[in-house]
């Protein structure tokens, strides 16, 4: 961000080109002060083709800019010299580039992908600038010194050499009014133009006035007094929503379905551009659409102003989604994700592999053996291998394999059912008995739940506006989701009882904060409870800044606290006084009493005890509750997933947010210092934890001999309230470069700067609590890593290495939804109304079961899934998707379909990840297409093939009238056989067999109707 500023602001130190300039701001940047243009030094590094090399030249003005010299590069800010290649990740560019030095010269600059090292295109020019408002040129630096020693800073005493080896000290832009005589703002740099506020300006404008309001603001920001004359004399424009939506805006779609849509959209005689993120995606999707179309498809510099622009073309720019403006189709390239593939869909089936156990919903528990391909009626068929006891085995074609359940490992200690026998099926029938009786446990709780009241939550909108404002980040579609969930079920009048599912980071405490102050903007009382005090002052300090100002007392209660404290906070529960009470078990107390309680806020509800839990039932009894967790327990979980609760998944991770890269390796002391060096020398921090207290000695004396230069902390559960309070304090103020701790810090550690953790002995830790200490680090934008170091004296076992391998694989953003979905597939959830841990699901496997409890909570007797037998291919070709677990995953999302308008998402998603769709896939979509409507139209079975078209119906009243329809409409192409009907419809190939199925489905009365 900082290198987007610098390069805006030598931007304005030049004269503008043209009649004027466009300058964007958000609300925060526009009231930063600035650096003066005319005193900003020329420390850019400028590199073009056949540029002379000068290594030391290169690394001086690199250094003086802020950019990190490291062994590898990760994100903008850091360089690397390797010899002959140069690579340099500029602050105010997408991708960073690689310069190829032959001869003292630049031969080649390529710019590549970051994750996979792979170079994207070539450039003939780049400019590198500062990624820092302070570039450290001599007179800079002198003037910093000067400041410092008037002030009797410590840091005047070699900050020069510091900065020469490129150490910058922590919080080093906050010396700004020292590097400068003067600090313009953008108003006074653009003076008497005109300004345009965006929707939503005006609440963020105030927000930060309140932020600022009683501190001194003058020295780095505008106030409130200042920004209004500095808008005086000049036009002001406020964009206002006009309350509809746009109807011709598309989704952003991947750059492998761009040819395709684009094609269509130009056959269809529309003008059609292409918006790309930068000009090397530009070029590249031009030249895709150019082979799609057989059109040329130039890339245009900017949107054409003296008449409509030449189309198909490209164009870089940075738009959400499509539109249409002046007959003009803008397609959207939707970004591609930075660090590998973005998480799965919440709450989909965990994936089958080779050799796993499954259950057949008519033959019991066999082993997955794998892919193979048989022909069926003269076309080839996939169908998946399962073995069964006495080494039987079973073919179900792909087409079935939405009776396919995965069970869990191939390691599960099961045995195998025979597919010869009544053993499985008497079993089944006694699960359905108890699963139907669980199901009519749950339709009762939700009737007393919704025959219960709770307060009805509207709270004003003023407030809960300017609440919303103060948020410093741009909320996600995750955020904007669970948060408009919860506040509907505050106002539904019932008591709600919501889990928001979230990644470690994803902003599940907004959706909380949000929710209290609407409570307690209604004059009602809110709790919030946290596992340790640690996570509850957290949130307390969160809570009373965002809320600051709004007439709402916010008071702590914990274990820890002073009793005269504790009693002046229970009195104003009692009295309510206080609004939001922020706390831990202390809560629960039987001494404290709530004058109107309507709302209890649950964080990490997974690490409350039993105990613990049956005091919160009695707390929430008949009011509101909202649970927050990054890796629910399974009982949680299946209960969220049976529909028992309301659920809201933030699957978005905040912008910029990236994954922490994760490596689990033995323990080795030169592993350990260089990740603790490296962290140091980017100006971060890192955590290193054990599970014990008693390993923490040694730990600190290990890092302390390993990296001497660096300060160290110790943190864990024993220290007294107060010290431990302190350690954390002098963390979060950057005092600290390494904070040796017990796993106190998974959660309530809240430490932009902390970018690398080392945990020893992982082994010893569960995989939730693994996630939540990865989770500790990265969270201000920057590449984290984790560390997971085994003992390399004691062997892991098989299972132990399986786990700690899905926690190094599932490192994407997002991934803690996985690893509960693992954790439920491993553990089993129980009887959700029972205290049994492993339940029914030991007999069927987590997916089954909950199916089965799904299909008793709607009512069904049995599956509706229709039989298609269509004379096509229903195959994935190997050539097209080697690997056998893909091929074999794609056949069940395609079983599983159950609405139409779900094939084209899915025909996008296999297009983006794997490539232009073969006829045999494209076959498999039409498939997958004919058996939703099948299901939605009452079709029993449907057969195709060259001769014709067969279809049976479901047994309905209006049975013998939908028929009866049919054949008038068919008369002389129709012939009954049984519960059959037969139309005699001649196909030339696969095209012309569905264009007939589709055809006679097109003509089917609805149910319901004749």
């Amino acid at each position: 961000m900082l290198g987007q500023r610098a390069a805006a602001i030598a931007a304005l130190s030049r004269p503008a080109k043209g009649s004027g300039r466009l300058v964007l701001a958000t609300a925060e940047a526009a009231l930063q002060r600035l650096p003066p243009p005319d005193a900003w030094p020329d420390v850019a590094l400028v590199i073009a083709m056949d540029t002379l090399y000068d290594e030391e030249t290169w690394r001086k003005r690199l250094i003086a800019g802020g950019y990190i010299l490291d062994e590898r590069i990760d994100e903008p800010g850091e360089a690397a010299f390797r010899g002959s290649v140069v690579e340099i990740f500029p602050g105010d560019a997408d991708r960073p580039v690689r310069c190829d030095i032959v001869n003292g010269r630049v031969a080649r600059i390529r710019t590549f992908d970051p994750a996979s090292q792979r170079s994207t295109g070539d450039c003939d020019r780049i400019t590198v600038h500062p990624v820092t408002e302070i570039p450290a040129a001599p007179e800079i630096v002198a003037r910093l010194i000067k400041g410092l020693e008037s002030r009797r800073d410590p840091m005047a005493a070699g900050l020069a050499e510091e900065l020469a080896a490129g150490r910058r000290p922590y919080a080093f832009e906050r010396l700004l009014p020292l590097a400068y005589d003067r600090l313009p703002s953008v108003l006074e740099l653009l003076a008497d133009n005109p300004v345009v506020m965006d929707e939503g300006v005006g609440d963020r404008l105030e927000a930060w006035f309140d932020e600022l309001e009683g501190a001194d603001a003058s020295a780095m920001h505008l106030d409130r007094d200042a920004w209004e004359t500095g808008l005086r004399g000049r036009a002001v424009l406020t964009l206002e929503p006009d309350g509809q939506a746009s109807s011709s805006e598309a989704p952003a779609v991947s750059e492998r379905t761009l040819p395709r849509l684009a094609g269509e959209r130009i056959a269809a005689g529309e003008s059609v551009i292409i918006a790309a993120a930068n000009a090397a995606d530009a070029a590249r999707v031009a030249e895709r659409v150019a082979v799609a179309t057989g059109r040329p498809v130039p890339v245009l510099d900017r949107w054409p102003v003296d008449g409509p622009p030449v189309t198909p073309a490209a164009l870089v720019l940075r738009v959400a989604t499509g539109f249409t403006f002046d007959g003009v189709t803008v397609l959207a390239q939707r970004p591609r994700p930075e660090g590998g593939a973005g998480p799965a869909a919440p709450l989909a089936p965990v994936d089958l592999s080779c050799d796993d156990l499954a259950v057949h919903l008519d033959y019991g528990i066999g082993a997955v053996r794998g892919l193979d391909t048989v022909e069926a009626g003269g076309q080839p068929e996939d169908v998946l291998v399962m073995e069964y006891a006495r080494e039987n085995r079973l073919l179900v074609p792909a087409a079935d394999l939405d009776r396919v359940w995965r069970y869990g490992s191939g390691d599960a200690r099961v045995a195998l059912d025979g597919l010869k026998g009544g053993n499985w099926i008497a079993r089944r029938a006694e699960l359905e008995r108890e699963i139907g009786r669980t199901a009519k446990s749950l339709v009762r709780q939700a009737e007393r739940r919704t025959r219960t009241e709770a307060p009805v939550i509207a709270p004003p909108a003023g407030p809960m506006r300017r609440v919303a404002a103060r948020f410093p980040y741009e909320e996600t579609a995750g955020q904007r989701r669970a948060i408009s969930a919860v506040m509907a079920e505050l106002a539904s009048g019932r008591p709600m009882d919501h889990l928001v599912c979230a990644d470690v980071g994803y902003g599940k405490t907004e959706v909380a904060l949000r929710a209290a102050a609407a409570v307690a903007f209604t004059g009602r009382q809110v709790a919030v409870l946290a596992p340790t005090s640690v996570l509850a002052r957290q949130h307390l300090e969160v809570f009373r800044r965002r809320l600051a100002g709004l007439g709402l007392r916010i008071e702590p209660l914990t274990g820890g606290m002073a009793a005269s404290a504790a009693k002046a906070v229970r009195e104003g529960l009692a009295d309510g006084s206080v609004a939001i009470a922020v706390g831990t078990h202390a809560l629960l107390s039987k001494t404290v009493r709530f004058a109107d309680l309507a709302l209890v806020v649950v964080d990490e509800e997974q690490r409350f005890g039993t105990v613990q839990k049956r005091a919160l039932a009695r707390l929430s009894a008949g009011v509101h509750c909202l649970a927050l967790s990054a890796t629910p327990v399974p009982r949680t979980l299946q209960g969220a997933l049976a529909g028992l609760r309301g659920v809201s998944v933030i699957d978005t991770p905040p912008v910029r947010r990236r994954p922490v890269r994760t490596r689990v390796v033995p323990y080795d002391p030169s592993v350990l210092r260089s990740a603790l060096m490296r962290e140091k020398a980017r100006g971060g921090q890192s955590f290193c934890v054990a599970p014990r207290i008693a390993d923490l000695p040694a730990l600190e004396a290990e890092v302390r001999a390993l990296a001497p230069g660096l300060s160290v902390a110790v943190a864990h559960g024993r220290l007294p309230v107060a010290e431990l309070d302190q350690v954390m304090f002098d963390v979060a103020e950057g005092t600290v470069d390494v904070l040796v701790s017990t796993p106190i810090i998974e959660t309530g550690i809240d430490i932009p700067r902390a970018n690398t953790i080392v945990i020893r002995r992982p082994d010893l830790f569960g995989l939730g609590q693994l996630h939540q200490l990865r989770g500790r680090v990265g969270r201000g934008g920057t590449q984290a890593y984790a560390y997971l170091l085994t003992d390399p004296d004691t062997p892991l076992g098989e299972r132990t290495e399986r786990r700690l391998g899905s926690l190094e694989a599932i490192e994407s953003l997002g991934g803690g939804f996985a690893l509960s979905l693992l954790d439920l597939d491993q553990r089993g959830a129980g009887d959700l109304l029972g205290t049994d841990q492993s339940g029914h699901l030991r007999l069927v496997g987590t997916e089954l079961y909950q199916h089965l409890l799904a299909r008793a909570l709607a009512g069904a007797e049995t599956d509706d899934s229709p039989e298609l037998r269509l004379g096509v291919p229903q195959t994935i070709p190997a050539a097209y998707l080697p690997e056998e677990d893909l091929r074999i995953g794609l056949h069940r999302r395609l079983s599983r379909l159950r609405d139409e308008a779900a094939v084209e998402p899915l025909r996008e998603e296999i297009e983006d990840r794997f490539g232009p769709l073969p006829e045999e896939v494209e076959l498999l979509l039409a498939t997958a297409a004919l058996r939703a409507r099948c299901r939605r139209l009452g079709v029993a079975a449907l057969a195709a093939g060259p001769s014709g078209v067969s279809l049976t119906l479901n047994d309905t009243p209006c049975r013998a009238m939908r028929e009866a329809a049919l054949e008038r409409l068919w008369t002389g192409q129709v012939r009954r056989t049984d519960d059959r009907l037969v139309f005699a419809l001649g196909a030339d190939g696969p095209s012309e067999i569905l264009n007939n199925a589709r055809a006679l489905l097109d003509q089917l009365p609805p149910i319901g109707t004749a």
